[in-house]
């Protein structure tokens, strides 16, 4: 990889904070430029940087939401309401959790309480 995501995702966040309406051409230009330095392989990454710098740029957090199976309607309009409209709510099915849940927020902060890192705690593995 020739450069980082994080500098693309730096790149392409200042180029709509100082062009908003060109929202369009500036994709074509970023993926022009990941093919022509060869990173389009990368893109799934790049694009992952990006939508959470453009997030962080305007008050939210990439939430991802990890459970064993999915959830029913109700407990997701919960888990919804219980963040910003900022905020981009991600959802993961784990079937290795087990049961409960397991909230990651930027990919630095964790709340876990699935059953499968309560039997670590208690088995001491």
């Amino acid at each position: 990889m020739k450069y980082a995501p994080v500098l693309y995702a730096r790149a392409f966040a200042s180029a709509m904070e100082e062009y908003p309406k060109m929202a369009h051409d500036l994709v074509k230009n970023m993926l022009t430029v990941l093919k022509r330095t060869g990173d389009i392989s990368h893109a799934e990454r790049i694009i992952y940087a990006i939508e959470r710098e453009l997030t962080r740029k305007n008050g939210g957090h990439v939430i991802t939401v990890q459970t064993a199976r999915t959830v029913s309607d109700i407990l997701q309009k919960k888990i919804t309401e219980s963040f910003t409209k900022e905020d981009i709510i991600k959802e993961q099915i784990r079937p290795e959790l087990g049961a409960g849940i397991r909230v990651v927020v930027d990919d630095e902060r964790e709340y876990n309480a699935s059953l499968q890192y309560k039997l670590k705690r208690l088995l001491g593995v």
